[in-house]
C-alpha cells in the first residue's frame, strides 16, 4: 500500500513542477528538426526507374505545351479559345491534333 501512496504522491509532484522545467530535456535533445530530416524528399533529383509509355509521354508533352500557351495568353490578357490553343499547340509540338467526336 505504501508503494501506491508513494507513486500517487510522485504523480502530484509532477504536476506542481512548471511545464517548462518538466519538458526542458525534450527541448534540448539532439533530434534534428523535421525540415532538415526530410529535406532529401523535397529536393530529390532521382529519375524514375520506369519511363512513361509513348502515348503518355506524348500526352504530357501536349499538356506542357498547352500550359505554356495558356500562360502566354493570360499575360497578354487574351481569351484562350480552343482554336487558338489548338493552333499554338500544333506549332509547338509539331504534330497534328485530331479532334475525334464519336
Amino acid at each position: 500500500m505504501a508503494k501506491y501512496l508513494a507513486l500517487y504522491s510522485n504523480c502530484f509532484r509532477l504536476f506542481r513542477v512548471p511545464a517548462y522545467k518538466r519538458y526542458k530535456s525534450l527541448a534540448t535533445s539532439s533530434v534534428m528538426p523535421a525540415y532538415k530530416r526530410y529535406k532529401s524528399l523535397a529536393t530529390s533529383s532521382v529519375t524514375p526507374d520506369l519511363p512513361l509509355p509513348p502515348s503518355y509521354s506524348a500526352l504530357a508533352e501536349k499538356f506542357h505545351c498547352m500550359d505554356t500557351v495558356v500562360n502566354m495568353l493570360q499575360k497578354r490578357r487574351e481569351i484562350a479559345t480552343f482554336t487558338k490553343l489548338r493552333r499554338a499547340v500544333q506549332e509547338m509540338c509539331r504534330r497534328y491534333i485530331c479532334v475525334c467526336v464519336p
